[in-house]
């Protein structure tokens, strides 16, 4: 008796999905889109938040060759890559990272190489609170231990709820008509597509202006940073800074050397994003001067690195839920399947015909990108900046002191560790010598870092 009637409800079962799969399969038709769909949400889940950013890379640096992975095992195994210097990466995710995968990271950037690196969006007491049962042992790294990191290697403190930054009027003004040009521009993209422009939201006005951070490189470029994120960065003095933002709720990116290479410490991903909705603050790459700095940091490098997650994400041990209800309810879950299939076949009898459009093809992100400038089309070579450099701190000390010229060398020396407090004399002899032929990279670092400590005692506590 039990097997006939578990043989009738198989059949029934068997029946209704058929007659579901060919009324819907009878009522569906497809027609053609007349124009691209936003699925930037999609793209994100699939790609990752630095799609756009890719897709940039292979339209502005052709020449450099470009890799994506997803995990940080996955790049350190890659053995003939890994080895390498003058790489750049970009990490997307570091919430994974313990102590020991930022330690490795560091003797990779020691080498000569570069990182962009974001802070960690949970901490592992948080992800404990949270409640997250798949996460495993020694997953992520705890507050107070990245913190004293950051701290240890860079005398960088960093501030989760920032705090109010008195801005200088040539950064306020700079920052109300930064925003006021993007908002211009997002009316013209919101144009381009179709869309009917909106009004002037100064609410919006007001968070970019706090978001807003300007980034002076030693170049002399002044570029505008919009990070919505609230947290920042300060460093104390002798802090190896090379360049870093400053706005109304602080820095929220800083680029500090290590080693040959340096790291670029961003308050979140969100400014090198996949470009959104034209008019929202939370939008990214398409914005403001993200664009140039992502071109500007990947000049004269071996190779770019996209990294998806830095660590080892946590794997699903654990049976999905409504297979282990199955397996407790078997019967409840036959009785429930057959109620929602003849549901959908009610739906299906009552909605009628489903109108379903084709997929979408993969948006071109130049429209968006090339609203962007690209970085110094026609800029000198590193030894024509520093000595431009050295010579304005040769005017500036030879108007400081008058027998600068008739002194000798060690006199110099002296003088200028006496005037300027942070300077060793490693600094002082990097100024005072002919800059030689060829600057690479690394000597270019050495000489803006140590440029910035006569930069700082003069804005603060230089000596008379």
């Amino acid at each position: 008796m039990n097997v006939l009637m578990r043989y009738k409800w198989l059949c029934l079962l068997l029946g209704l999905v058929v007659v579901m799969l060919f009324v819907v399969s009878a009522n569906v038709h497809k027609e053609s889109r007349q124009r691209w769909v936003d699925n930037t949400g999609w793209r994100t889940v699939v790609d990752g938040q630095l799609y756009g950013l890719q897709q940039w890379y292979q339209h502005t640096q052709a020449n450099t060759p470009l890799k994506t992975y997803r995990q940080w095992t996955a790049m350190t195994d890659d053995k003939k890559s890994f080895t390498q210097v003058g790489q750049l990466l970009f990490v997307e995710n570091s919430t994974a990272a313990d102590a020991a995968t930022y330690q490795a990271l560091l003797r990779w950037v020691a080498r000569g190489n570069h990182v962009v690196l974001p802070m960690p969006l949970l901490f592992a007491h948080e992800q404990a609170q949270d409640g997250e049962k798949n996460t495993q042992k020694n997953q992520g790294i705890d507050e107070s231990e990245f913190k004293q990191w950051l701290w240890h290697n860079w005398r960088v403190q960093w501030v989760k709820q920032a705090q109010r930054n008195m801005m200088a009027d040539d950064i306020k003004s700079a920052a109300a008509q930064a925003c006021q040009s993007d908002w211009q521009g997002s009316m013209q993209a919101r144009i381009q597509v179709g869309d009917a422009p909106l009004p002037l939201d100064v609410a919006e006005q007001l968070n970019c202006n706090k978001a807003f951070n300007q980034i002076v490189l030693p170049e002399g470029a002044a570029l505008a940073w919009v990070d919505s994120a609230p947290s920042s960065f300060q460093w104390a003095p002798n802090a190896p800074v090379i360049w870093a933002g400053n706005g109304y709720s602080g820095s929220h990116i800083v680029r500090v050397a290590y080693g040959r290479g340096s790291v670029v410490l961003l308050s979140s991903i969100q400014p090198l994003s996949n470009p959104d909705v034209p008019n929202h603050i939370s939008a990214g790459l398409d914005r403001f001067d993200h664009a140039y700095l992502a071109d500007y940091l990947a000049q004269d490098k071996s190779r770019i690195v996209l990294l998806r997650y830095l660590g080892v994400m946590p794997k699903q041990t654990d049976a999905p839920a409504w297979w282990r209800l199955w397996l407790a309810q078997p019967v409840l879950m036959q009785v429930l399947l057959v109620g929602v299939l003849l549901l959908l076949w009610f739906l299906a009898q009552r909605v009628g015909a489903i109108h379903r459009q084709p997929h979408a093809d993969t948006p071109d992100w130049t429209h968006y990108l090339d609203m962007q400038g690209r970085f110094l089309g026609h800029h000198g070579s590193r030894r024509d900046a520093v000595a431009e450099m050295q010579t304005a701190l040769w005017q500036q000390w030879q108007r400081r002191w008058p027998d600068w010229s008739r002194i000798d060398a060690n006199t110099k020396i002296a003088r200028l560790q006496h005037a300027y407090e942070s300077a060793t004399r490693q600094h002082v002899l990097r100024w005072l010598a002919p800059v030689a032929e060829v600057v690479s990279e690394q000597d270019w670092l050495r000489y803006v870092q140590a440029h910035q400590c006569f930069q700082a005692t003069n804005n603060n506590n230089q000596k008379d």
